[in-house]
């Protein structure tokens, strides 16, 4: 691998940058109640406490955070811009921001839990940069970056990266923790190549689409063979798939087509139904118990194994949902809508929207993070 050694500072000399409202300056870092909200115009993060439904704090950021991602298991948040060749990282609990040079500007971030390491998807490459020494390692080979940029699927606690690209009939996977890995080509077969995928837990089975949204497709890494495929039974594009971690494998399309393999290995265990508004997310929640589908005005929770409507909230149609995150505990829904200056959080137990947090900091909400998640692999 490609070593170079990067160097690390703290922006004015460890100066802070946060503005605390009524939140104490050692409390920025709380996994299971803290959510950090990004905004479209402004260079600026809002901190929300998603129990006390609150807005607690800011982050006031030397650049547009477009790309954010958040530690699962340390006080660490990472954003760019997607046009400076660099990567910034925010320490929650020193509240400190560092800066780390890049060859070029990043596509995707992700951290590696039980390791210092931020996967960081470049131009045509992948690096893995050690946050803690500064160093950054470049894997061997290049994907495509021209026109249309590959797209990555990680799997964060087995440790494989998976490559999808548009013009490519097979997917490349590398385990990360081996001393010297190698790329290694999953034969898929197809004609416009793949993006939009996820992995389970076990990194036994990928879902994903082709570049073009409109085939999807089960894989079995193990084996190395496909289990289904699939076109769009509406002429709409697929929607990015999901797996929850107790191995259900969830489709949809714009048109409102569901569809959920109990078993990926089963086929003949697949359910399906039509919705009645255009869905944009997929995710579980509530202990893998329920399917979450939030789209087009509205937010629908159904049971995982049956499709059954526990509960639904609607909005307005030209206010759609823009975001969504699941809290560690699986219990929160959190999201945010076009035109709307809040946060908005649902509560799985209770089936209820429990708070609307209001972020006088931003001018449009839009991606949320948190330092925990229910799926472990999202």
């Amino acid at each position: 691998m490609q070593r170079r050694q990067l160097l690390q500072f703290a922006i004015g000399s460890g100066a802070l940058l946060a503005t605390p409202y009524s939140l104490a300056d050692s409390a920025q870092y709380s996994p299971a109640n803290l959510a950090f909200i990004t905004d479209i115009i402004r260079h600026t993060i809002a901190i929300a406490d998603i129990t006390r439904g609150t807005q607690t704090g800011i982050l006031d950021l030397p650049i547009l955070p477009k790309l954010i991602a958040s530690s699962k298991d340390a006080p660490y948040l990472a954003f760019t811009d997607r046009i400076i060749s660099g990567v910034y990282l925010y320490d929650l609990a020193t509240q400190r921001l560092h800066h780390f040079d890049l060859p070029t500007p990043a596509y995707r971030l992700f951290f590696l839990p039980k390791t210092s390491l931020l996967i960081v998807a470049l131009e045509s490459q992948i690096a893995l940069l050690d946050y803690k020494s500064g160093n950054l390692d470049i894997l061997p080979d290049h994907f495509q970056a021209k026109f249309a940029h590959f797209s990555t699927v990680i799997n964060s606690i087995s440790g494989h990266i998976s490559v999808l690209q548009q013009r490519s009939n097979g997917i490349k996977t590398i385990h990360i923790p081996q001393r010297e890995p190698q790329w290694q080509t999953l034969p898929v077969g197809g004609e416009h190549g793949f993006a939009h995928g996820m992995t389970n837990p076990a990194n036994t089975i990928l879902a994903f689409t082709d570049y073009h949204r409109d085939t999807a497709y089960l894989y079995d890494t193990e084996r190395e063979i496909l289990l289904d495929q699939f076109p769009s039974d509406d002429d709409t594009l697929f929607i990015d798939p999901y797996i929850s971690d107790s191995g259900h494998a969830a489709f949809a399309t714009l048109g409102g087509i569901l569809r959920v393999y109990l078993d990926p290995h089963s086929p003949e265990q697949i359910i399906s139904t039509q919705l009645d508004f255009i869905p944009r997310y997929l995710r579980s929640g509530w202990l893998d118990k329920y399917l979450v589908i939030a789209g087009d005005g509205c937010l629908q929770i159904r049971d995982f194994t049956t499709l059954d409507v526990i509960a639904e909230q609607y909005f307005s149609t030209d206010q759609p949902i823009m975001n969504i995150w699941i809290s560690g505990s699986s219990k929160y829904v959190l999201f945010t809508r076009s035109g709307q200056n809040a946060l908005f959080v649902y509560d799985l137990q209770r089936l209820t929207l429990r708070h609307i947090i209001d972020l006088p900091a931003l001018e449009q909400p839009y991606r949320i993070v948190m330092n925990s998640s229910n799926n472990i692999c999202f």
